[in-house]
Order: structure tokens, then C-alpha cells, then sequence
């Protein structure tokens, strides 16, 4: 059908229409990329966090090992085994919420390194270490197993440092991503809004124009058309 063809009240409807339409899809557009901002927002958040998180529980290393000379200087045993329990507890927390986040082969293979120095660190504790200091050794008869666990601690700290390194990497590059999306976001509204406009505006002018045109016709004529 031709806009001619067309009653005048059905032209001015279709003006309302296509407005309406518009608007509809310049809000979808709107809406779908603030969720992508959100999104992306979130996401650098919680990588923040995370990075934040594990910084934090990185001095979990020198924590125990604080708990384990203490054994051997104080040698109150039953006082630093509930320490040594507590600080177990803390550390399996810590690898457990590392666990969560680990979502690629950099930041599993810093857990798996922290993981094993752990578990080397309670075998050292749990065996020669607190066998000898029960005994009453000296600190030169300590020595090896002292350093050995003091490798061990070096090597959970290690382990938590390369995990923050890429925490904090990938919180960088998702704040890259959403300063870009944001960006694009700006100019894909602005174009939008600039062609709904010029759409609008063009058929405003079309639809007026044929109306203004059929005016002209005789009045009965006309009358018979706005109806």
C-alpha cells in the first residue's frame, strides 16, 4: 500500500509507531550494554578481591612457621598444637578458596605449588620436627629440619605471590576491557539516537508532505480521507 493510499489518522498513527519502536530498541540497545559494563564491572571487582585476598593470606606461610619455632623454643606442645591446628585451619581455607578461583593453568599451577609445600610442611612439623624438639635437641641438631621447613615456607609464599601477580594481571586487563566497552558503548547510543532521529525526522517529512499535498484536493475529497 501506498503512503498515498493511506487514510490521514492511519499516516499520523504510523509516525507514533515507528517513534515508539525507536524508542523500544534504542532502551534494548541501552540495556544491552550496560549489562555488558556490568558485567564486565563485577568481574574486575571480584578479580580486585581476589588478588587482594591472596595477598593477604600469603603471611600465612610465615604465620606457621612462627607456630613451629615456637615449639622448639617454649616447648609448650600442647599450646602450639592448638596454634598449629588453628593456623591448619586457616591455610586449608585459604588453598580452598584459591581452589575457586583458579580457572587457568598459571594460577592452578601456583595453587598446586602452595598445595604441596603444605602438605611438606605438616609431614617436616608433624615428624622429625616435633620428634626432635620433644627430645630436646639443639638448635645445631635442629638445622636440617629447620631448613627444610624453611624451604617449604619459602616456596607456599612463592606459590601465593605468582598467584596475585595474575590476579591482579587479569583484574587490569578486565579494567582495560570495561574503559573500552564504555567507550563503545558512548558511541553506539550516540549513533543510535542520531539515526532514530533521522529516521523519525524523514518520515515525519514524508508522511507531512503527502498529507500537506492531498490537502489541496477538493474539500469533500479531503474530508473523505481523514475518515
Amino acid at each position: 500500500m501506498k503512503l498515498s493510499d493511506m487514510k490521514i489518522v492511519s499516516r499520523l498513527r504510523l509516525i507514533v509507531g515507528v517513534s515508539v519502536l525507536t524508542m523500544l530498541l534504542l532502551a534494548v540497545i541501552n540495556w544491552l550494554a550496560m549489562s555488558k559494563l556490568a558485567d564486565l564491572q563485577d568481574r574486575g571487582v571480584t578479580m580486585a578481591h581476589a588478588a587482594a585476598q591472596v595477598k593477604h593470606d600469603s603471611n600465612l606461610g610465615a604465620q606457621a612457621y612462627r607456630v613451629i619455632a615456637d615449639s622448639f623454643i617454649n616447648r609448650k606442645f600442647d599450646e602450639s598444637q592448638k596454634k598449629w591446628v588453628e593456623i591448619g585451619r586457616e591455610i586449608d581455607a585459604s588453598l580452598a578458596f584459591v581452589g575457586s578461583i583458579a580457572d587457568s593453568s598459571d594460577k592452578t599451577a601456583a595453587l598446586q605449588q602452595a598445595q604441596a609445600a603444605t602438605l611438606e610442611i605438616r609431614r617436616l612439623y608433624d615428624g622429625p620436627y616435633l620428634a626432635l624438639s620433644k627430645k630436646g635437641a639443639s638448635p645445631a641438631e635442629m638445622g636440617e629440619v629447620d631448613d627444610a621447613v624453611d624451604q617449604q615456607i619459602d616456596k607456599f609464599q612463592a606459590g601465593f605471590d605468582k598467584l596475585e601477580t595474575v590476579l591482579e594481571s587479569d583484574a587490569k586487563v578486565l579494567d582495560e576491557e570495561f574503559d573500552s566497552a564504555a567507550k563503545s558503548a558512548r558511541l553506539l547510543m550516540i549513533i543510535s539516537i542520531l539515526a532514530g532521529g533521522l529516521v523519525l525526522v524523514l518520515l515525519t517529512q514524508v508522511v507531512s508532505t503527502s498529507i500537506t499535498g492531498q490537502l489541496g484536493m477538493e474539500l469533500r475529497d479531503a474530508t473523505a480521507l481523514a475518515h
